[in-house]
C-alpha cells in the first residue's frame, strides 16, 4: 500500500521462508546491478521488444 501511494517500487516476501536473508541479498544485489547501470556496465532494457530490436540490428550487422 505504501509502494502503490508513494509511486515507488517494492519487493514483497510473501511465505515463512527467506526472511532477512533474502531481504539483504535482494538489497545487495540491487546496489550491484544499479552501480553497473550508472558505470554503463550493464543497459537496463524495457523488455521483450526492446531486446528483440536489439538482436534485429545485431543480426544486420553481421
Amino acid at each position: 500500500e505504501v509502494s502503490e501511494a508513494y509511486d515507488v517500487p517494492a519487493i514483497t516476501n510473501v511465505g515463512r521462508r527467506g526472511g532477512s536473508g533474502l531481504a539483504a541479498a535482494l538489497t545487495n544485489e540491487l546496489i550491484h546491478v544499479a552501480k553497473d547501470v550508472r558505470t554503463d556496465d550493464l543497459e537496463l532494457e524495457l523488455g521483450a521488444e526492446a531486446r528483440a530490436a536489439r538482436n534485429r540490428d545485431a543480426a544486420e550487422d553481421e
